[in-house]
C-alpha cells in the first residue's frame, strides 16, 4: 500500500457494465462509481496529490467485452487501482479465461491493485462463484456489494423498498448502499493489494495485445451510402439505413470483434469471416435511440494469421422491427500474447 500513497498523482479505473456506468442513476453524480471517486479524491488528494478517476462502465456487457477493451478503456490510463463489477452481466456463466486474462494482462503491463465488485439482481441470486475462485488463486480483495444490501433490507426485495428500479439497477438508494459498502472495506487498508503473480492458470488463458480500428477510419472499406460521424468525440463510427451495403477489413490477428450501436430501428447485418458466414446480428433494441455502443460479435479463436472480414446489411426478419438503420463503431483485433 505504501507505493500506493507516495505517488503524487494517482489513476483509479473503475470497469463494469451499465451498474457502474450509472444507468437508472437520477443523475450520474449519484451512482456508486461516482460517489467513490469524489470519496478518493477526498480522501488521498491530500498535500498537492491528485486523484484521477474514470468510469468505464459499458451498459449490456460482459467481462469478455472487458477484455477486449481492457488496453483502451483501463491500461491507458495507467491505474494504480481498478475495481471490477462484471457479476450481474456474466450471469453465472464460466468467464475465468476473460476474467483471468484480464487480471494477467494488468499485472504484466501496468501491475495495479484490483478489487473485484460483486453486485446483485433483485433476488439476491447473482453467481460469483467463478470471480471467487479467480479472487482466491490470484489474492485478489473482493467486495460483495450483494451481501450489503441483503444486510440493509434484512433480504427484502429491493426493487419493492424503492432500492432499485428493475430486476438489476440499483436506483440512488441502492447505489449509496453500494458505496457505503466500498468505503466501509477501503477504510480498513487490507483491500489495497495487488494481485499474486502465478505461474499456473486456472483457464487457458493469458495476456492479449488489442488494437481498434474504427469503421469510419481508412483501414475499411465503405461500399454504399455509410455516413460517418460521432455520438462523442472518442466514438466514430459509420452508418447505412441502405440494404446492402457493405465494409470490409482485412486485419491480422487471431481475435476479431465488432462494436455496433443499439437502435430500436436497427435492421440486421450479415458478418463474414474469410467468406464464411458466422452470424447474422440484430442490433435492435425497443425505444433505444441513443446507438449504445455495445459489443455485437466476438471470437478468440481464428488461426494465427491474416483474415478478411465482411459486413452486409440485410433486412430484418422480424416483423416487429422495420428499421433500416446500422451504426458500426469499431472492429477490435488482436492477438494472446505469449
Amino acid at each position: 500500500m505504501d507505493d500506493f500513497f507516495d505517488k503524487q498523482e494517482i489513476n483509479v479505473v473503475f470497469l463494469g457494465g451499465s451498474i457502474t456506468e450509472g444507468a437508472h442513476a437520477s443523475i450520474n453524480e449519484n451512482c456508486y462509481a461516482s460517489l467513490t471517486s469524489a470519496w478518493l479524491k477526498e480522501t488521498f488528494g491530500q498535500n498537492g496529490r491528485i486523484v484521477n478517476c474514470y468510469n468505464k462502465g459499458v451498459g449490456g456487457t460482459p467481462s469478455q467485452y472487458g477484455l477486449l477493451r481492457l488496453s483502451r478503456d483501463v491500461i491507458a490510463n495507467n491505474p494504480d487501482l481498478v475495481f471490477i463489477e462484471f457479476a450481474v452481466n456474466d450471469g453465472g456463466e464460466d468467464t475465468r479465461v476473460y476474467m483471468e486474462s484480464i487480471v494477467r494482462s494488468l499485472q504484466e503491463t501496468v501491475d495495479p491493485y484490483i478489487i473485484f465488485l460483486y453486485t446483485t439482481n433483485e433476488v439476491y441470486s447473482t453467481e460469483t462463484k467463478y470471480h471467487a475462485d479467480l479472487a482466491a488463486h490470484y489474492g485478489i480483495p473482493e467486495i460483495s456489494l450483494k451481501d450489503a444490501l441483503h444486510r440493509e433490507l434484512d433480504g427484502k426485495n429491493p426493487r419493492e423498498c424503492g432500492y432499485f428500479t428493475d430486476a438489476v439497477h440499483p436506483a440512488d438508494a441502492g447505489h449509496a448502499v453500494y458505496f457505503r459498502e466500498i468505503v466501509r472495506c477501503l477504510s480498513t487498508g487490507e483491500y489495497f493489494k495487488k494481485a499474486q503473480k502465478r505461474e499456473k492458470r486456472i483457464a487457458a488463458s493469458g495476456a492479449v495485445d488489442m488494437r481498434f480500428i474504427s469503421s469510419a477510419g481508412n483501414e475499411v472499406e465503405r461500399i454504399g451510402a455509410w455516413e460517418t460521424g460521432g455520438t462523442r468525440p472518442d466514438r466514430p463510427f459509420a452508418k447505412t439505413t441502405t440494404v446492402g451495403d457493405r465494409l470490409r477489413l482485412s486485419f491480422e490477428g487471431s481475435i476479431f470483434a465488432v462494436e455496433h450501436g443499439l437502435h430500436a430501428k436497427s435492421c440486421m447485418y450479415e458478418l463474414y469471416i474469410d467468406g464464411q458466414l458466422v452470424e447474422t446480428i440484430h442490433p435492435v433494441y425497443a425505444d433505444i435511440a441513443t446507438y449504445q455502443l455495445v459489443q455485437g460479435y466476438a471470437t478468440f479463436h481464428l488461426s494465427p494469421g491474416r483474415h478478411e472480414a465482411e459486413i452486409i446489411t440485410v433486412p430484418s426478419t422480424n416483423p416487429k422491427y422495420t428499421g433500416t438503420e446500422v451504426l458500426i463503431y469499431n472492429f477490435i483485433v488482436g492477438n494472446k500474447a505469449t
